[in-house]
């Protein structure tokens, strides 16, 4: 079958609908649409994790500021007494911020 026969087929259903139905095959289109698009951003949403619970201002700020050096992406919760880390990068980043003594206490 070929391409035009194909859409000269669509045409003919497309127009042998009755309003309701069209409204519903759109509806079921956009709502389809709606649907992937939000799957692709929740599937590609970063999991955070807690780096450090319990810090003090001047701890939060110091790691914060060692966070932005490094370009890792992260949150505070709890007031600014918990910064989040992507989960698949919480050790490494542990890790790269003793080594550079970033941490003076927290827990």
């Amino acid at each position: 079958m070929n391409p035009r026969d194909l859409l000269a087929q669509l045409k003919n259903r497309w127009q042998a609908l009755s309003a309701t139905q069209k409204a519903a095959v759109v509806l079921a289109a956009v709502a389809f649409v709606a649907a992937v698009f939000y799957l692709s951003a929740v599937l590609t949403q970063l999991n955070y994790t807690p780096l450090f619970t319990g810090l003090r201002p001047e701890d939060a700020g110091a790691i914060i500021q060692k966070l932005d050096g490094m370009k890792v992406p992260y949150r505070l919760t709890d007031g600014g007494s918990t910064v989040l880390v992507p989960k698949k990068e919480v050790y490494k980043i542990r890790a790269n911020l003793a080594a550079t003594g970033a941490l003076s206490g927290g827990a």
